[in-house]
């Protein structure tokens, strides 16, 4: 069992009914957690009859500190965001994810006398069960989202923790990782999905050159480094692009960092620290893939489908890759073996259960695939106006897309399409 403070979240995330996100501080509130239990206590009895109709949901007040410089339009927006109808998602600090009813009354406490840099919003929530809540698909992503952060942040930790450059051999096996997976970045294609976008490249320029300075510093900035690796990491995941590509080329990445992990045939802490970095940059593909699935969500029930698929199927292959480090490490003395998916694997894993369940969500919106061939040549503008019957150009434009796209067309087929030929469209 890790111990707590790894599995302690710095803020508590809450997400209203209509999706909007809140973060704020949180220092501890009491959980009531009580039962229905009548008592009678008929006369000329000597006892009390009980009956016992079940537990009651866990009653929370919670204490949430807005801070920085726009705490007071932040702690605002949450109380009239109170208002709205509905259940909200919370990620407690200490317990994860819980299903709340706000039930009041609230207290917005403004002193900017006494606490000018922070307002403080309190009052009673009430757990709900799961399958009453109407936990609308908005309030998944953003709920998602916030674990993608509590991920991070423990893959963060798991890093700093297992590093050691106390030796030449160890930092220069972690220097060589690091520098190869980012090498292996720019080989999978994740790079070059960034170049699309101007602003996108100038974030990537900037934290490449710092992670690469960082890696090769003669002192180590363990923080900064996986602070960089994070950030490059994430970059692909929010490029306007379709969710099959990003995918994989993320898959490609892992396939190139997993093929090098337990290569490093040096000292333990040499071995220990190569398979660190790897882990790092493993873990921020899932969670790059998530926030894929967030920023680009599938159009079509197949892409759903296949999502499903890939992703779960790259988790699996990570988790038994990193096994495979650890078995191989069994051997060595306590410090120079490698335990893998340590403290960052529990919230590794929510995250990815959270990502399948929000595509779930998404298929019974999406469109089916239906195939047919061709009994003579038609264009593929003539199939779009006859399958999809588009209301205005608008519409159409995006249409004619998507048949392009998703029957592979190119060159002459896009001019005529043969008899013969079997398409796809979705509807």
């Amino acid at each position: 069992m890790l111990p707590w403070q790894s599995r302690l979240r710095a803020q508590i995330t809450l997400v209203a009914p209509d999706g909007t996100r809140f973060v704020a501080s949180w220092g501890g509130d009491d959980i009531e957690i009580g039962k229905q239990v009548p008592q009678f206590n008929p006369p000329l009895f000597d006892g009390t009859i009980t009956q016992d109709l079940g537990a009651k949901g866990w009653a929370f007040p919670l204490t949430l500190t807005f801070e920085g410089d726009n705490h007071d339009t932040m702690a605002l927006g949450f109380a009239r965001a109170l208002a709205q109808r509905g259940p909200w998602g919370i990620m407690h600090p200490v317990y994860g994810q819980f299903t709340l009813q706000p039930i009041g009354p609230f207290s917005l406490k403004v002193q900017p006398t006494e606490s000018g840099n922070a307002t403080q919003v309190s009052g009673p929530w009430v757990e709900v069960p799961v399958t009453a809540a109407t936990r609308s698909l908005s309030e998944q992503a953003a709920l998602t989202s916030a674990q993608v952060d509590a991920a991070n942040a423990a893959a963060a930790a798991q890093f700093t923790d297992a590093l050691d450059v106390s030796d030449a051999e160890g930092q220069a096996a972690a220097q060589a990782a690091g520098l190869g997976a980012l090498g292996k970045f720019v080989s999978s294609g994740l790079a070059s999905l960034i170049s699309k976008s101007a602003d996108l490249q100038a974030q990537f320029t900037a934290a490449w050159n710092s992670a690469t300075a960082g890696l090769q510093a003669a002192v180590w900035d363990g923080v900064n480094i996986y602070q960089q690796v994070q950030q490059i990491m994430s970059l692909p995941a929010v490029v306007e692009a379709d969710l099959a590509t990003k995918l994989a080329n993320f898959g490609a990445f892992v396939d190139d960092i997993k093929d090098a992990l337990g290569l490093n045939t040096g000292s333990d802490v040499a071995a220990t620290n190569a398979a660190a970095m790897d882990e790092l940059f493993l873990s921020g593909a899932i969670t790059g893939c998530i926030q894929s699935v967030l920023s680009s969500p599938p159009a079509t029930r197949d892409q759903a489908l296949q999502a499903i698929n890939d992703i779960s199927a790259m988790f699996t292959e990570i988790t038994a890759a990193l096994d495979a480090v650890q078995t191989a490490t069994a051997g060595n003395r306590a410090s120079g073996q490698y335990f893998s998916n340590g403290m960052s694997y529990a919230d590794l894993a929510l995250v990815v259960s959270m990502g399948l369940q929000y595509l779930l969500r998404l298929i019974f919106d999406l469109k089916v695939a239906r195939r047919f061939t061709l009994d003579r040549p038609r264009h593929p503008g003539e199939i779009v106006i006859t399958e999809y019957a588009p209301e205005d150009s608008s519409t159409y434009d995006d249409l004619y897309d998507l048949f392009i796209a998703s029957n592979g067309l190119i060159g002459d087929d896009i001019v005529l399409l043969p008899a013969g030929r079997e398409v796809v469209v979705y509807q």
